[in-house]
């Protein structure tokens, strides 16, 4: 698929003045206000997106899942070369979305295919989806998503492959605007790829300074550098309580 037929992916994310997204971002004054305002930035710029891409870590805590799944049937066999698309079928609810759980190695099994986190509300509604890899989830973790009825599709052989991922999700569901709403490794995947085209950030006013607090983006191998982003201004708004909200488009 080409890069004008495939969804534009859009990096919507909060971030302090030093390009933190963690941590400090966390411990800004205002900061349930930064993050209700987080989820309705993406409502109100972003009418049309209808799915958001998300990676198994930031939602380790928030959503209940089961760890001691049943055992496979006798006699039942899992495709490695189909996904399981049947649940996309179903229209969702008014005002959710397709929330794509990035799991390569098949281990999230969340026990509702209905999204609900406490701990960040705002998204509770929307419907889950797994991205995994060819060979490494277990056939019992593929089995049990099938009977929860929680799609899920196949995105490269043992390593996780962004730019198919974003492909099939654009195909499967006809989506124009995907959201990545990833932690530093998944956004620095999916920038590798080449696959991000806009950023929307959310900056609280708080310099982290803190070593520890994790980056926009870093790569999953510690030498690696990835490549600069070069960006051209699309909008600029102010919030209330000093915050900042930047649109950019990357230049390719």
């Amino acid at each position: 698929m080409s890069n004008q037929t495939r969804a534009k992916v859009v990096c919507h994310m909060m971030v302090t003045l030093d390009g933190k997204i963690n941590g400090e971002a966390y411990n800004c004054d205002n900061y349930e206000y930064f993050g209700k305002t987080y989820y309705d930035v993406e409502v109100r710029h972003f009418p049309a997106s209808k799915v958001c891409i998300i990676g198994r870590k930031s939602n380790e805590g928030g959503i209940e899942t089961v760890t001691d799944l049943p055992p496979l049937p006798e006699g039942t066999v899992i495709s490695r070369e189909e996904d399981f698309i049947v649940p996309f079928e179903e229209p969702l609810e008014d005002g959710t979305h397709w929330n794509c759980i990035v799991d390569p190695r098949g281990v999230f099994a969340p026990k509702d295919r209905i999204l609900k986190m406490d701990s960040f509300p705002y998204y509770d509604g929307d419907r889950i989806v797994s991205v995994v890899t060819q060979k490494q989830p277990s056939d019992v973790f593929l089995y049990y998503l099938q009977q929860k009825k929680i799609p899920y599709i196949f995105a490269g052989d043992e390593k996780l492959d962004c730019a198919v991922a974003v492909e099939k999700l654009s195909r499967y569901l006809n989506e124009k605007i995907i959201m990545l709403h990833g932690g530093p490794t998944l956004n620095g995947s999916f920038l590798k790829d080449g696959v991000i085209d806009e950023l929307s950030l959310l900056q609280v006013p708080i310099q982290s300074n803190n070593p520890a607090d994790l980056p926009l983006f870093t790569s999953m191998k510690e030498d690696e550098i990835l490549p600069p982003l070069q960006l051209n201004l699309l909008a600029c708004e102010s919030l209330q309580h000093s915050g900042l909200w930047l649109h950019y488009e990357v230049k390719k």
